[in-house]
Formats: structure tokens, C-alpha cells, sequence
């Protein structure tokens, strides 16, 4: 029996899967001392929480990151829907591209010090991996090219900001 890619387990399972490799990709980097110049600015609001202020901030970098994400998706559906017929996009593949990418980043993150890694060029590993299982699944590059057109924006920005 085949597995379908469409169905609501993909999605759900991708979903769960995405949340907990972002929120364990985020938690590693605050341990690694790279975002504690971050954290000492924001080290006067941790009197008012109970909580320290990594979980929170780890917490409202998932949920941010998270909802950037289903921003570019549903900007990518609308450009679909703008240029062609079709708006049969499968969300689950564009969270199986970003786990694998952050499965990459987490494991980079282990083996080398993460502040020698530049993980904004994995954004654009991302993209990749979205144009390919895209083309793959529909067989129509225009389609595919338009559709990333959002993440490859995000991921020409995240490279300007690293600068």
C-alpha cells in the first residue's frame, strides 16, 4: 500500500515533527552562548516571569517561526492561485523540506561550534528542497519556480541579514 502524502496524518506528523526539531534547533543555539548578548538585553523582564526568560523566548521564536511559515505558504498558494488553475500545494512537503533542513542545521549544530556556522544558507537549502519536491509531485517547473518564490525571499533576506 502506498503512502499518501496528501492525507492529514502526513501533515499532522510533519507538523509535530517540525515543531519539535525547531524548538530543540532554538533551544541549542541559546545554550550555545550565541544569543546571550540577546538575552542579557531582555535579562530586565525575567523579574516578572516565573519562567526564565530562554523558555520564553525559545517558546515565541517557535510560534513566530511558525507563523512566517504559514505566511509564505499562504502567499505562495495566492501567487499560484494568481498565475495558474491549480492550488493543489501539499503543506506537508513544505514542512518535510524544512525538517530536513533543520535535522541538517541540528546536526551541524552537534559536530561544530554553531557560531561558525552560517545558518542562513540553509534557508536556501530549504528552497531547494521545496522546488524539488514541488517539481517532483506536480512535474511543472513555472509552477514549481512560482510557488518558492516567497521562501527564496525569505532566504535572500536572511542572507542579507547575516551580513
Amino acid at each position: 500500500m502506498k503512502f499518501q502524502t496528501n492525507n492529514s496524518l502526513y501533515k499532522l506528523m510533519n507538523l509535530i515533527i517540525y515543531l519539535f526539531l525547531l524548538y530543540l534547533f532554538i533551544d541549542l543555539l541559546m545554550k550555545s552562548g550565541i544569543l546571550d548578548e540577546q538575552i542579557d538585553k531582555l535579562s530586565e523582564l525575567s523579574n516578572l516571569f516565573t519562567i526564565k526568560i530562554e523558555t520564553i523566548l525559545t517558546v515565541i521564536s517557535v510560534v513566530f517561526t511558525f507563523i512566517a511559515t504559514l505566511i509564505e505558504y499562504g502567499f505562495s498558494l495566492f501567487l499560484i492561485t494568481l498565475f495558474f488553475d491549480k492550488n493543489k500545494r501539499n503543506f506537508g512537503d513544505i514542512l518535510l523540506s524544512k525538517n530536513i533542513t533543520l535535522s541538517f542545521s541540528i546536526l551541524l549544530c552537534y559536530l561544530f561550534n554553531p557560531s561558525d556556522i552560517k545558518f542562513a544558507y540553509f534557508s536556501v537549502l530549504t528552497v531547494l528542497l521545496i522546488g524539488i519536491t514541488n517539481y517532483a509531485r506536480f512535474k511543472n517547473l513555472r509552477l514549481t519556480v512560482v510557488f518558492s518564490v516567497p521562501f527564496l525571499f525569505n532566504a535572500i533576506m536572511s542572507i542579507i541579514n547575516s551580513f
